[in-house]
C-alpha cells in the first residue's frame, strides 16, 4: 500500500514519520477520516469544510489548497487501484525544535499523511439486529474539533467493555448529564415521531448532515437540542450515525430494551433511504 506524506508518495512499510512531530508527542494536529465507494469519494467538500474548521480553533495552518488535496486524494486512489476503502488524513502542527517544548507553537511547518485503508462497514446482522451499548461518564477535549487527542474515547470504550463485555459500543456522557456521541459516531432518538440529536459537546459529524437532510426532506420533524441521559433510556428508537457506519439500531442501553428490542420504523426508513442515495 503507498501512503503520501508531504505531498510524496511512498510503500507504507517505509514510511517515517519524525519522532519530533508534535502530533506523536502531543496528540497536536487534527484529521479527517473520507469514504470512497465504487470509487466515489463521498462529501469531500463537507469533510474539508470540517478540517478548516477544526484548523481554525486549533491554530493550524492548512499546507495544501482544497484542489491540490483533492487531487493527491484520488491519486491515493489510482495508486493504491483502490475502490472501496477509507482514507486517514491527518494534519500536524509540525515537529518540535529542539529543546523540545509544548508551548513554543510558533513558526512551524504542518505535516499531512494520507492513509488508505479497508473499508469495513457493520454487517447486515447488526443492521437488522441492532447493537448494544452502556453509557460512560466521560468527556472529549474540544469535541466540536476533530483533534488527534483520541484518549477519551479509547478509555470510555475500554471502560464500557470492563462493565459490560457484551456491548457493541458506548455513548459518552457529559458531567452535566447530557448525552454526547461515542467514541465516532453521532446519536439520533426518537420520541413521539420526533428525531433529535444532541447540539451540545459534540462533533458535526458528515454522515448526521446526511440524516438530517434526508429526514426532512421526508417530512420528519428533526430537533437539534440538549438529550438527558433519561431522554436517551426512555426514547422509541436509538441510533448512532457516521460516514463509515450509515445509521445502526440501538436496542439495549444499560441493559434496558429501547422501544421493543427492535430496530424502529423510522430507523430503519432512514437507513434504506441512506443505502439508496449513497452506498
Amino acid at each position: 500500500m503507498f501512503v503520501c506524506i508531504n505531498g510524496k508518495f511512498v510503500d507504507e512499510n517505509e514510511a517515517k514519520v519524525s519522532i519530533y512531530d508534535r502530533g506523536f508527542l502531543y496528540g497536536d494536529g487534527i484529521f479527517e477520516t473520507l469514504t470512497i465507494v465504487n470509487g466515489k469519494l463521498f462529501w469531500f467538500d463537507e469533510h474539508y469544510a470540517r478540517l478548516e474548521q477544526s484548523a481554525k480553533l486549533i491554530r493550524i495552518s492548512l499546507p495544501f489548497e482544497k484542489q491540490a488535496l483533492f487531487n493527491l486524494l484520488n491519486e491515493t486512489l489510482q495508486k493504491n487501484n483502490l475502490k472501496n476503502c477509507r482514507i486517514r488524513l491527518n494534519v500536524t502542527r509540525g515537529e518540535c525544535p529542539k529543546p523540545m517544548t509544548a508551548y513554543a507553537t510558533c513558526n512551524y511547518h504542518p505535516n499531512y499523511y494520507i492513509i488508505p485503508y479497508s473499508l469495513k462497514l457493520p454487517s447486515e446482522e447488526e443492521y437488522s439486529r441492532g447493537i448494544k451499548v452502556v453509557t460512560i461518564n466521560i468527556e472529549r477535549f474540544m469535541p466540536v474539533a476533530k483533534t488527534l487527542n483520541f484518549l477519551p474515547s479509547i478509555i470510555a470504550y475500554m471502560t464500557g467493555k470492563e462493565k459490560d463485555s457484551s456491548v457493541d459500543d458506548i455513548i459518552m456522557i457529559q458531567r452535566d448529564g447530557l448525552v454526547t456521541e461515542t467514541g465516532n459516531a453521532n446519536i439520533f432518538i426518537v420520541k413521539n415521531n420526533v428525531l433529535q440529536t444532541p447540539k451540545s459537546h459534540v462533533l458535526e459529524g458528515v454522515g448526521r448532515k446526511q440524516i438530517i437532510n434526508i429526514a426532512k426532506q421526508s417530512s420528519l420533524e428533526v430537533m437539534e437540542k440538549d438529550i438527558s441521559l433519561q431522554e436517551l433510556l426512555t426514547a422509541d428508537e436509538v441510533f448512532l450515525s457516521g460516514s463509515g457506519k450509515r445509521i445502526v439500531p440501538v436496542i439495549e442501553i444499560n441493559k434496558k430494551q429501547i422501544g421493543n428490542g427492535k430496530p424502529g420504523k423510522i430507523t430503519l426508513s432512514l437507513l434504506k433511504q441512506f443505502k439508496e442515495r449513497f452506498y
